[in-house]
């Protein structure tokens, strides 16, 4: 079966290793999916192309083919997969040469059990539960490593995280819900995947309102950055059961660390807004069971500006910040 596929995208890498390593250093390896619904994407292929090769870029772009082998699962028997056409060319950074705004994936899913519980506790039209997950870029160089352990002053934080009987019975019904939130399984509901570039992208793939609250009202999300650089976020609410979908434990799968954790909205109604015409991402620190440190916030800033690039501002402030205060009550935050 012959199939012809012309992506057309570029793929910005940062760095590579120093010239005194490129002997022994790994390759860079591309691999190919075949996106499935309802399961995990196969395997196609990948292939490699040596490090020492990718210098050759440095005068001019250049065209290379690079084959693709498989390998089975069972048999382990590597065949050929095709071939794939590459460009590439090295770049060097500065001020008037930025690294570019890479392009993500957002993946928004539609849960009909999360939608089904919010329907029965909280009342309202029902529609599936969303959550959303996107890969960030660079996480790891950006926070150095340094993650926010659970609270152990936070009581909520103690009983899901605590040595007892009851809290390792909470964290396993945690990851349930997790999985079932987060499935690709079409058993579950649906997906939809977006790749997005820049700010401007990420705030238009977002609702603006929810059914279920009121339609004066902003929404705003809860979000975890995780240590394998997946952001996931999801609506939340005073309501019981939008506020029991949203918690960051549940965003974090009951793992005990994240690399940041707190909530966002879009300012679309203050008098920035109104005298610039342009939205802004205001996030913040506000996770109990996390608490990240407000010293950190820079470093949340720099990862969504390298990320989302700066078309449109990003406000990244304290909890107790009395600016984020004005934002929530002049845009009326749910």
């Amino acid at each position: 079966i012959k199939c012809d596929f012309h992506w057309s995208t570029a793929f910005p890498f940062l760095r590579l290793p120093p010239d005194s390593c490129l002997e022994t250093a790994e390759s860079l390896v591309i691999k190919v999916k075949d996106q499935n619904r309802g399961w995990k994407d196969s395997s196609v292929g990948k292939g490699l192309i040596k490090y020492q090769d990718l210098l050759r870029g440095k005068d001019e772009k250049v065209q290379e083919t690079v084959e693709l082998t498989h390998k089975a699962l069972i048999t382990s028997l590597t065949s050929n997969a095709g071939t794939l056409h590459v460009e590439y060319w090295l770049e060097k950074l500065s001020p008037l040469n930025a690294f570019p705004i890479p392009t993500l994936r957002l993946v928004n899913n539609h849960n009909i059990r999360g939608g089904v519980i919010r329907s029965m506790l909280d009342g309202g039209v029902f529609e599936p539960f969303p959550t959303w997950q996107i890969h960030l870029w660079e996480v790891g160089r950006i926070f150095h490593g340094d993650y926010s352990h659970w609270n152990e002053s936070y009581p909520a934080a103690q009983k899901i995280f605590g040595p007892s009987v009851e809290s390792l019975a909470i964290r396993e019904a945690i990851r349930i819900q997790h999985s079932m939130l987060y499935s690709k399984d079409q058993s579950h509901g649906s997906y939809d995947v977006h790749m997005i570039q820049g700010i401007s992208d990420f705030i238009r793939c977002l609702p603006t309102a929810d059914k279920n609250t009121s339609l004066e009202k902003s929404v705003r999300f809860t979000y975890v950055i995780l240590k394998n650089s997946h952001m996931h976020f999801s609506i939340t609410s005073k309501k019981t059961a939008q506020d029991f979908l949203s918690k960051h434990a549940l965003h974090n799968n009951a793992g005990p660390e994240v690399v940041f954790a707190g909530e966002f909205f879009i300012d679309n109604k203050s008098e920035r807004f109104q005298s610039t015409g342009t939205p802004a991402l205001i996030i913040d620190n506000n996770s109990g069971t996390f608490a990240p440190q407000k010293e950190k916030l820079h470093l949340l800033q720099t990862l969504l500006e390298f990320n989302f690039g700066k078309e449109y501002p990003i406000f990244s402030l304290d909890r107790s910040d009395p600016a984020l205060n004005e934002y929530f009550e002049v845009n009326h935050i749910e």
